[in-house]
């Protein structure tokens, strides 16, 4: 396992100073969202997001007491403003394990990307397998919004290549 990558749907934390849309406007300046518009999307208030707001009673223009935390999608998509955050140094071996089955039940597979809901890192009793995919995109695990960067293109490249030495 050489990286496991949480992701959060899009919320704020209130400071009891801006509205909640200005606290979408804020986490658009993160610099991460602001590199390519295919790795983390700029964030934007839509009905989908006005919908959850109404639900707890809230609108853009409410302002949020400070450290409360309002979730503003159900979806943890990168692409719908999610948060990805790197957990590499803190996963279960357990759920290592689980990792290497999945990816021994597909014969020849030398390295995949596993998609996994899972309702606590540290139980893998319940889990469900979303996807396995034998080309992963890596880049949010080398770019992680939240959590140190994994080198998965240098290892996967030693692995498929160390047969191969170049002479000094």
């Amino acid at each position: 396992l050489l990286s496991c990558l949480q992701k959060t749907p899009f919320f704020v934390v209130g400071d009891g100073k801006q509205t909640i849309a200005q606290l979408v406007q804020q986490a658009n300046k993160d610099p991460l969202r602001n590199i390519s518009s295919t790795l983390y999307p700029l964030v934007e208030l839509d009905s989908t997001m006005s919908a959850s707001l109404s639900k707890l009673g809230f609108t853009s223009a409410t302002v949020l007491e400070n450290g409360k935390t309002v979730r503003l999608r159900d979806l943890s998509n990168i692409m719908a403003g999610g948060f990805a955050e790197n957990l590499d140094l803190k996963v279960n071996p357990a759920l290592d394990n689980l990792a290497k089955k999945i990816m021994q039940a597909i014969p020849g597979l030398q390295y995949c990307g596993i998609d996994i809901v899972i309702n606590d890192l540290y139980d893998c009793a319940d889990y469900s397998v979303i996807e396995i995919n034998s080309a992963p995109s890596f880049d949010m695990n080398e770019i992680p919004q939240i959590g140190e960067s994994a080198a998965i293109a240098d290892a996967i490249l030693d692995y498929l290549f160390s047969e191969v030495r170049l002479s000094p």
